[in-house]
């Protein structure tokens, strides 16, 4: 379904990014798996990928400094191709899976790991301007029966 096409998936070296990565590859798709302190998860979530036929490339970036984006997109450049393969590649992408789960803790709060929020760009609004589309989840609820006997 995906096959020839590039996903880049941010914060993909466990959790929801992880699913994402791997729901991709099996699709077919080649992935940049993105990580920023998670190594050892990274190479383990890339052994994975690869087991299902697809290319992985995990690359260190921290997704809000321009230039380790900058060297993000060098190292797929590098991996998947020409600049022209990339040009036409990545915007016609079908998923790209960015994940920014909230952190709130007694010691830690998401502005002081990531520092403070420069913009907003929710699922509402990424489904409003087509970049991305609704992800449906089926309720997956069993029946259960009481024994009267009992």
């Amino acid at each position: 379904m995906l096959n020839g096409k590039c996903a880049i998936v941010t914060g993909g070296a466990k959790g929801i990014g992880k699913a994402i990565a791997l729901k991709l590859a099996s699709l077919g798709a080649n992935i940049v798996l993105n990580y920023r302190s998670s190594s050892k998860e990274a190479e383990e979530t890339a052994e994975e990928i690869k087991k299902l036929g697809v290319e992985v490339l995990t690359v260190k970036a921290d997704i809000s400094k321009l230039d380790e984006v900058e060297n993000l997109i060098s190292e797929a450049k590098e991996k998947f191709g020409t600049a022209k393969y990339l040009h036409n590649a990545l915007p016609n992408a079908i998923y790209i899976g960015f994940t920014g789960t909230p952190v709130e803790t007694k010691d830690k709060s998401t502005s002081s790991i990531f520092g403070d929020v420069i913009d907003t760009y929710d699922m509402t609004q990424a489904i409003l301007d087509g970049s991305t589309v609704p992800i449906m989840y089926e309720s997956r609820m069993a029946r259960v029966g009481l024994n009267q006997k009992i």
